[in-house]
């Protein structure tokens, strides 16, 4: 559970610092029914319905709730919320949650 919270932690980081600047946005996009992610960018506005997925992720935990972030060239998020990562068969005694605010990524 810790690998794979560090990983979308470090992914989630990657695609801000990544738009930061750029012409695009960048973002990631949960899919919690295949506990998989795609990340992303955009030309343009994080609004812009052209997208390319520059990769996508498989995950061996599950991932509670569907998520679509993307970050702004400013490296600005409107949309905060947490996402939840829990063991299989709840095989763990807690759960992850990697929180998104408008000042940061933080990995509880």
């Amino acid at each position: 559970l810790n690998d794979a919270a560090n990983k979308l932690y470090a992914d989630l980081n990657w695609v801000r610092q990544k738009s930061i600047g750029s012409e695009n946005c960048y973002g990631i996009e949960i899919n919690a029914s295949k506990n998989s992610y795609r990340i992303y960018n955009k030309t343009g506005t994080c609004s812009a319905s052209m997208n390319k997925i520059l990769q996508t992720r498989n995950t061996t935990i599950n991932i509670v709730n569907n998520y679509d972030i993307c970050y702004t060239r400013r490296g600005n998020t409107n949309n905060i919320g947490t996402i939840t990562l829990t063991c299989p068969n709840n095989s763990c005694s807690e759960d992850k949650n990697i929180t998104i605010s408008r000042f940061g990524i933080e990995l509880e």
